[in-house]
C-alpha cells in the first residue's frame, strides 16, 4: 500500500541496511563509521515512520553514514520525499572529483512511495544575491527546510561560522526544493 504521510527521521546506532543508490546522484556518502574529529563523521541517518507522530516504527534503512541535523519536507507538486543534512565526508563524487568535504549541506531525494532508494544531489549556497561573496562565512551547517507560504518557494535557514569564530543564522531561498542552487537572502540574524 502507499506510504504514510507522516515521515521522521531519527539518528540511529550504525548497522545494517543502507538504502539503494539512486544512478542520478552526484555523490554517494560515505559508509561506516568516521575518526571521531567532527560530530558529524561519528553519525548515521536512519528513517522511522508514523501514521500519527506519536508512535514510531523503526525501517533500519539507513538513509546516509558521517552525516547529521537532518530535516525532511514533502514536495507536493511531484510526490518526492527531501531530505537536507550536513555531510562530513563524500569521498565518492559521480564527476570523479575525490575531493573529500568537511560539513557540507546536501540534499537527497526519495521517489514517490519510496524510501529505499535515495539519489543524493550536491546543493549550492549563493551568497553572490545578498552581495556577501566575502563575507568570510565558513562551515555553513544545520539546515532547516520550509515552504513559503507567504512568497512561494522554499527557505533554508542554516547558521555559519563567521570570523571570530562566531556564529551567525542565514536564509537562502529557492523557487523549487529540488533546485541546485539556493540563494542566501539579506543579513544574517
Amino acid at each position: 500500500g502507499p506510504m504514510p504521510v507522516t515521515h521522521y527521521c531519527w539518528m540511529g546506532r550504525f548497522a545494517e541496511g543502507h538504502a539503494e543508490r539512486g544512478s542520478d546522484s552526484d555523490f554517494y556518502p560515505a559508509t561506516g563509521r568516521g575518526d571521531g574529529t567532527y560530530a558529524p563523521d561519528v553519525r548515521r541517518i536512519m528513517l522511522a515512520l508514523s501514521s500519527d507522530c506519536l508512535t514510531w516504527r523503526r525501517t533500519n534503512i539507513v538513509v546516509a553514514d558521517q552525516a547529521d541535523v537532518p530535516t525532511m519536507i514533502y514536495d507536493e507538486e511531484t510526490g518526492f520525499l527531501w531530505m537536507f543534512f550536513v555531510i562530513f565526508d563524500a569521498t565518492t563524487w559521480a564527476d570523479g572529483r575525490g575531493r573529500v568535504v568537511n560539513n557540507k549541506i546536501v540534499a537527497a531525494y526519495s521517489e514517490p512511495y519510496s524510501i529505499e532508494t535515495w539519489t543524493y544531489k550536491e546543493i549550492e549556497l549563493s551568497f553572490r544575491y545578498a552581495g556577501l561573496e566575502d563575507s568570510g562565512h565558513t562551515e555553513p551547517a544545520d539546515p532547516c527546510v520550509v515552504r513559503d507560504e507567504i512568497h512561494g518557494g522554499y527557505l533554508m535557514y542554516f547558521k555559519t561560522t563567521v570570523s571570530g569564530g562566531n556564529q551567525a543564522i542565514w536564509v537562502a531561498k529557492a523557487e523549487n526544493v529540488s533546485d541546485p542552487v539556493w540563494y542566501v537572502e539579506g543579513d544574517s540574524a
